[in-house]
């Protein structure tokens, strides 16, 4: 029973989760399995990390040694969310050196649950590479993931996911359109499904954006080819915005993807108003939308202000400049160029290190300073964090 409150707990709401954790702990108190004892204070970890201040954390405590494939494939779901907490913090190089602890007990057969582990732990591998800069390691690993013989199911989502978005920021967004594939992601029995089918929908959302920014990156006359896929993209991500605001008790994995929800469709209202006909003070407000959820974002994971609230500095001075506020527009620059010393550019957040490109060279044809020397895809290649395989 205590496996099925555990696995219970992965599912709807916060009061939900919190009820599946007291009954699997209240169970646990009349009998002693170390293995299970670890599997719940692993959950609980997890879902502190999830709800912060709503689930009060655990102390770790050493779980039973490696002394089969069950306590085994345990310890490299450790591993995974002991990396997982390295990633929060940026941190990673030491990501990446939690997971080369792992191995199947038997490394030429491992168990089913040892194989569901290091598919994950390539899963991640491939994240760090992608966030570190690295798109074409990222590649490598998610189509070697990708080619492995009977996946887990559980790990599918997440590749579709990440090879999709790092796809689109190579500029190969025809294979990333390819990876997507036909669905009504807009139709409601879609969004209500939780999680993995609404990571499918915003990576859909981000290839039909990234289509029409590509597009106009390359040619600012282009706005009327670019159209039908930032309608596409508009419509599915205006769908998400509303499922996860209306989320009550969201966890930061939620906050982080209507973030990121948010910035779509700030930068589209954006490219609308500056390609288009649209009024840049739509983009204006969607920006600020952006902004009001990323600071929630900060509040929850204690950051500094970084390159988030960078680039929506940046992202509001390009429409104040053109919408004719000049000292706005230098207050605004000067923000950006502060949080830029601290934080440069990052590769969490899908496209924004492109989009960063997008405005320094829309203010500087406009006779404005950079705050950069050097664009993005020289940045990715010579900056690129070191991680030894």
């Amino acid at each position: 029973m205590t496996v099925g409150c555990l696995s219970a707990s992965k599912f709807k709401r916060l009061d939900w989760k919190r009820r599946m954790l007291r009954t699997a702990e209240e169970i646990m108190e009349d009998c002693y399995d170390p293995l299970l004892l670890a599997k719940l204070r692993l959950r609980r970890r997890k879902l502190s990390r999830l709800f912060p201040g709503e689930i009060e954390d655990c102390r770790a405590a050493p779980g039973p040694h490696s002394v089969d494939e069950s306590s085994n494939s345990h310890l490299g779901n450790v591993m995974l969310f002991e990396a997982q907490i390295m990633m929060d913090r940026n941190e990673l190089p030491r990501a990446w050196y939690i997971l080369d602890g792992f191995g199947a007990l038997n490394r030429t057969k491992p168990s089913t649950e040892e194989c569901r582990v290091l598919q994950h732990i390539t899963l991640f591998r491939a994240r760090i590479r992608r966030y570190s800069g690295d798109y074409c390691g990222s590649v490598r690993l998610l189509m070697e993931l990708y080619s492995t013989p009977e996946l887990s199911k559980s790990v599918l989502p997440g590749i579709i996911s990440q090879l999709s978005s790092v796809r689109c920021e190579l500029g190969e967004t025809g294979a990333a359109m390819s990876l997507i594939q036909p669905q009504n992601f807009v139709s409601s029995a879609w969004l209500e499904i939780q999680g993995q089918a609404r990571l499918l929908s915003l990576a859909s959302a981000e290839a039909h954006f990234m289509v029409g920014l590509r597009m106009l990156m390359s040619n600012e006359k282009a706005f009327d080819a670019a159209q039908s896929s930032l309608r596409t993209a508009k419509e599915i991500y205006r769908k998400l915005e509303g499922v996860y605001r209306e989320i009550p008790s969201p966890s930061i994995i939620s906050v982080f993807r209507h973030f990121s929800v948010a910035a779509g469709l700030a930068m589209i209202a954006h490219l609308e108003g500056r390609f288009g006909s649209a009024n840049l003070e739509d983009a204006r407000s969607y920006w600020q939308s952006a902004s009001d959820i990323a600071e929630r974002m900060r509040g929850i994971c204690g950051w500094e202000p970084g390159f988030v609230q960078m680039i929506i500095a940046y992202s509001l001075s390009d429409i104040t400049w053109r919408l004719g506020m000049p000292m706005t527009t230098a207050n605004l620059i000067e923000q950006a160029r502060e949080l830029y010393a601290r934080a440069g550019r990052q590769s969490f957040w899908f496209a924004l290190a492109l989009w960063f490109d997008l405005v320094e060279d829309g203010l500087e044809s406009n006779g404005l300073d950079r705050i950069s020397t050097q664009r993005y895809d020289g940045k990715a290649k010579r900056e690129r964090i070191s991680i030894e395989e």
